[in-house]
């Protein structure tokens, strides 16, 4: 297992939920970043859809 992927599992499989990385997080970790095939769209978005 890479380091970063394990950084990245460690930050996510903390007991305390207030601790585990947020999803904007995950989705800027250098690991995701790295391995990721196409670009992510945004988590939010702040305009309504129509």
């Amino acid at each position: 297992m890479s380091e970063g992927s394990r950084d990245l599992i460690t930050k996510l499989l903390r007991h305390n939920p207030a601790e585990r990385l947020p999803l904007r997080a995950v989705l800027e970790h250098p690991w995701v970043k790295a391995h990721s095939r196409r670009v992510l769209p945004p988590v939010f978005n702040p305009a309504p859809a129509n």
